[in-house]
């Protein structure tokens, strides 16, 4: 998240925010997020930065999002473009 502060307006998938804050419960500091539910309409999601589970990359909710383009990374080693 870090790497992406200030590039846009952060979006998280509600399991990313529970982890976020167990992270900021023990001090770390994040840039500001919104979480966000895919069960409620996703064309304000158009053209901003959503983080999510991988194992959400394929699932046919995000092919509702219109605009997509996924990125991947499992750590600052290794990025994979779809």
């Amino acid at each position: 998240m870090k790497a992406l502060e200030g590039i846009g307006e952060l979006n998280v998938h509600y399991s990313i925010a529970k982890l976020n804050e167990a992270y900021e419960s023990v001090g770390v500091t994040l840039p500001e997020y919104k979480t966000i539910d895919l069960r409620d309409d996703k064309k304000h999601l158009d053209g901003k930065i959503i983080l999510l589970l991988p194992s959400l990359v394929d699932n046919p909710v995000m092919k509702k999002i219109p605009n997509i383009f996924s990125l991947f990374s499992s750590n600052q080693k290794s990025l994979k473009f779809y």
